[in-house]
């Protein structure tokens, strides 16, 4: 058990770490394009970039996408469920 505890503190630590690369990355971008590949990231990963970028960047974003993809990422980063 803990060889497994350990094993999956490894694989989200380094998973976090993969996100937060990211996170800079689409940061750097152009918000226009940085909504382009947002946009069409599985909607869980792109809630945790979206999540962990700064609000003026994630708002940039959100502003770009279209209007059904901004909600339904909208919902997932509150939690919300239907």
């Amino acid at each position: 058990r803990r060889d497994s505890a350990s094993v999956l503190k490894e694989r989200v630590l380094s998973d976090e770490t993969q996100v937060n690369k990211l996170v800079d990355l689409y940061a750097s971008m152009k918000p226009k394009q940085a909504a382009e590949v947002i946009g069409n990231l599985q909607e869980d990963l792109a809630v945790q970039v979206l999540g962990k970028m700064k609000k003026k960047n994630a708002a940039e974003v959100m502003n770009l996408l279209p209007s059904e993809k901004a909600r339904a990422l909208s919902e997932k980063l509150t939690g919300y469920k239907r």
